[in-house]
C-alpha cells in the first residue's frame, strides 16, 4: 500500500513555518498598535486595526472516532493550548484568535509506543450574550498539527499487508492540515474592583483531519480560563466604574408605616453612606454588579434581610 501519511518533512514544516510567520505578525502588529498608541494618545488607538485583548490557557481532550485516521493507534489525546485573542476593527462581537497546542497520545496498539501532537492555528468566532454574565461563541479555525510518534507503524498486516518496513521501531515525524468546530460557553468572573477582567470557559469540539484518501475525526472538549489584557471590549477598570445608589426605607410589614429610627446595615462589598432623599430614610453609595444585603433591626420587632442582586444595580442609577 502506498504510503499516504509520510513526507520528507520539508512540505509539512514549510507549511507549519508559514503559519508561525503569520501568527508572528499578529502578535508583532498588535504590540506595535499598543507602543504607538502610547506615544500618538488617544487618536492612535482609534485607528488601531487589530488590537491583543485576552489571552486564553487551556486544557484539551479528544477521542478518534471509531473507523477513522487516528483509531488505529489512538484511544484519546489530552494537553493544553495557549491563545491570542484579537479584536479587529473594533468590531466588537468577532473574535479572531490564533492558538498553539500540544498533546500527548494514548496508544491502543503496538505499532506506535509514543505520539506527541504540536499544532498551530488561526481562526475567528462571534460572540453572543445569554443570560446575566454568560456567553455564546461559536468558532472555527484552521490549522496545521504536527506528530512526533515511535514505534513499528508499518506492522498491521491489514492496513499495510506485506510491507517490508514492519518489524523495525524508529521516530516518524508527519503532519496533517484540520479544522476545529467550536461551541464555546463562557462565564465572566470579573472581580468586584474590576481591576482584572477573567472568564472561565468549556468549548465542545470537533476536529477534521483534512486527507484526500482517509479521513480522520475527533471529538472532545476544552474547558479553561482567559484573562483581558487590554480595555477593547469594555472598560471596567475601577476607575471608570460609576457606583449606584441604594436607597429606600424601612416599614412595618402591618401598618406599612415607616419606622424612622431603622436604619439597615449594609455587607456584601463597598460601601459609602449617601444623603438620603424624600420619603427615604437611608441611603448607600455601592458599587454595581455586587451583592448586597441589608440587616434591619430595631426593638420590638423580629430582624429582617433584605437581599439585592448586583445584577439589579445600574450604574450611576438610583
Amino acid at each position: 500500500m502506498k504510503n499516504r501519511y509520510f513526507s520528507s518533512g520539508k512540505k509539512h514544516l514549510k507549511s507549519f513555518l508559514y503559519a508561525g510567520l503569520l501568527v508572528t505578525l499578529m502578535v508583532s502588529a498588535a504590540f506595535s498598535q499598543d507602543t504607538k498608541k502610547e506615544a500618538d494618545g488617544a487618536e492612535s488607538a482609534k485607528a488601531a486595526t487589530i488590537k491583543l485583548t485576552w489571552v486564553d490557557v487551556a486544557f484539551v481532550n479528544f477521542f478518534p472516532l471509531p473507523g477513522t485516521r487516528f483509531a488505529d493507534f489512538s484511544d484519546m489525546n489530552f494537553g493544553g493550548e495557549v491563545r491570542l485573542n484579537f479584536m479587529i476593527f473594533d468590531i466588537k462581537p468577532l473574535w479572531v484568535f490564533t492558538g498553539f497546542m500540544m498533546d500527548w497520545n494514548k496508544t491502543n496498539s503496538n505499532r506506535l509506543d509514543r505520539i506527541v501532537d504540536i499544532a498551530g492555528s488561526i481562526g475567528a468566532g462571534w460572540r453572543f450574550p445569554l443570560i446575566d454574565r454568560f456567553y455564546f461563541t461559536p468558532k472555527l479555525s484552521y490549522g496545521t498539527m504536527i506528530h512526533s510518534a515511535y514505534g513499528d507503524y508499518y506492522n498491521d498486516p491489514d492496513i499495510y499487508p506485506g510491507d517490508p518496513r514492519a518489524g523495525t521501531k524508529k521516530n516518524y515525524l508527519f503532519s496533517d492540515q484540520y479544522m476545529h468546530y467550536e461551541a464555546e460557553f463562557a462565564y465572566d468572573l470579573s472581580p468586584s474592583f474590576k481591576n482584572i477582567d477573567c472568564e472561565v470557559f468549556i468549548s465542545p469540539s470537533f476536529i477534521h483531519f483534512i486527507e484526500t484518501v482517509r479521513q480522520g475525526y475527533e471529538y472532545g472538549y476544552m474547558i479553561g480560563t482567559r484573562i483581558k489584557v487590554d480595555s477593547a471590549f469594555s472598560s471596567k477598570k475601577a476607575s471608570d466604574v460609576i457606583p449606584s445608589i441604594l436607597a429606600g426605607k424601612v416599614i412595618d410589614s402591618e401598618t406599612k408605616k415607616t419606622i424612622e429610627g431603622a436604619i439597615p446595615k449594609i455587607t456584601g462589598g463597598d460601601s459609602e453612606k449617601g444623603l438620603p432623599a424624600a420619603g427615604e430614610t437611608f441611603a448607600y453609595s455601592v458599587d454595581p454588579g455586587i451583592d448586597y444585603k441589608l440587616d434591619a433591626v430595631y426593638e420590638g420587632y423580629e430582624p429582617f434581610t433584605y437581599e439585592v442582586k448586583g445584577s439589579t444595580l445600574i450604574s450611576g442609577k438610583r
